[in-house]
């Protein structure tokens, strides 16, 4: 689900390192880049090409980012770009057009629209899901909210509106889905406390009511208006974000019984889910931690995390492996918004060394090698070499030095000591790219 936030300026404060212990400080931000965006409406992960996609709806366009918050891509002239949903294979982006009435395919290779699909005048589309070769959204304003379809694997797809008979949602409904519960789409009250949550069956393109509760969650507590939900991995669950009561609410996807919650304290807004269950819930908290993450099952949080700032609604989303979490905050209520980065998952790197097998003592020589990642590396990043021998047993920094745009780097070192001399390269990696070393021996001869 995704609400609409404005703000004067977007930044992105990447923190770095391992996930932090409950109640620890958050790890320092790594860097700060601000962003061409004035509000926030969604943002989905795609782990294909390692970008944030979000939707920017004032501006009519979104923003692409690496997994640091680096901008690599814009598209524009999406009016209201709002909800955004990933085809499986994350080929394609498709956001919904608030203000345009439509639905976008967006290449997320060229970054450029392929495709646009008009759902109809004053129909307003605002939230997505994807349930095999269907999207399905939520559309409608103003006591008229309906669920539409768009017919992927058609050969001309087709839009189709308010396929259901049934409940008429206040306004667009906030949506769910997960390749878990094949055939299975969940719908929900996102602007009326308290809601109304149905399941359907869409398995046959049409939506077939399965159950519908209005106000589910157990006695007395209830549920106000959803703000987020999730699917659990095992297609066995839905858990709900709804800023009362205190806690995310788990309900049985077959029945929508109560079947747990994951306590948070005041206002829960968000919540993410990881491929291994791990459950990221986000609550708008002003002085207390901001997420918290709990294994599937478990109502005892494994780690709290303060963030400084305020999260946005909906404003989590794991990386498809779930070694990333990633976090929309803003700075007060209409703020700079930023975008927090929990645990950043690293792409493989490696770097090499290379010296000549001897070497005089109080000459110079010269070591070389190259750093390579599965992503890009940017010219200027730096490594470290370090010198072992009988006079620095616990090694001396000989230099730090850049890499050239083609990974390459180069460097001198006079030893003055005969005997061994291990010279050692590090790369401490960054938030997207992981630490490498490596090591050769060089013999000092008179």
């Amino acid at each position: 689900m995704q609400r609409t936030l404005l703000g004067a300026s977007f930044a992105v404060v990447v923190a770095t390192g391992s996930l932090l212990a409950a109640g620890a400080a958050p790890a320092a931000a790594d860097g700060t880049a601000a962003l061409p965006l004035s509000s926030y409406g969604n943002v989905v992960v795609d782990g294909v090409h390692r970008h944030l996609l979000i939707s920017d709806p004032q501006s009519s366009k979104i923003v692409v980012t690496d997994y640091s918050g680096t901008v690599v891509g814009q598209v524009t002239g999406e009016p209201g770009a709002q909800g955004l949903a990933l085809s499986p294979d994350s080929g394609t982006l498709f956001a919904a057009l608030h203000s345009g009435d439509a639905i976008a395919a967006i290449d997320t290779a060229t970054l450029t629209e392929s495709a646009r699909y008009a759902t109809g005048a004053g129909t307003d589309p605002a939230h997505l899901a994807m349930v095999g070769s269907t999207l399905w959204f939520g559309y409608g304003d103003g006591g008229a909210g309906r669920i539409g379809s768009l017919d992927l694997s058609a050969a001309e797809p087709h839009v189709t509106l308010d396929p259901s008979t049934g409940y008429q949602f206040y306004a667009a409904p906030v949506l769910a889905s997960s390749p878990s519960a094949p055939g299975v789409l969940v719908a929900a009250d996102a602007d009326s406390s308290p809601p109304t949550v149905t399941v359907y069956d869409v398995s046959s393109g049409t939506a077939v009511t399965k159950v519908s509760v209005h106000d589910p969650g157990s006695s007395p507590s209830g549920t106000g208006d959803i703000s987020d939900m999730a699917i659990t991995p095992d297609g066995k669950e839905l858990v709900t974000a709804s800023g009362a009561p205190y806690f995310l609410q788990v309900f049985k996807l077959a029945d929508l019984s109560a079947d747990g919650t994951y306590p948070t304290g005041p206002y829960p807004d968000a919540v993410a889910i990881a491929p291994d269950g791990t459950v990221a819930a986000g609550v708008d908290a002003s002085y207390d931690d901001d997420v918290y993450t709990f294994a599937q099952g478990q109502g005892t949080p494994e780690h709290g995390y303060e963030l400084g700032q305020l999260l946005l609604p909906a404003g989590l989303a794991w990386d498809p492996s779930g070694t990333a979490l990633f976090a929309l905050t803003a700075d007060g209520y209409g703020g700079p918004i930023s975008l927090q980065v929990i645990g950043a998952p690293d792409s493989p790197s490696t770097v090499t060394i290379t010296a000549p097998a001897t070497a005089r003592k109080g000459h110079a020589l010269t070591l070389k090698g190259r750093l390579t990642s599965q992503l890009p590396v940017s010219a200027g990043s730096r490594v470290t070499l370090t010198r072992t021998d009988s006079a620095n047993p616990g090694g001396t920094v000989v230099t730090t030095v850049p890499v050239n745009a083609a990974g390459a780097w180069k460097a001198a070192d006079i030893p003055l000591v005969r005997g061994t001399a291990v010279y050692r390269i590090d790369y401490a990696g960054d938030a997207t790219h992981g630490a490498a070393s490596a090591t050769v021996a060089v013999t000092i001869t008179k």
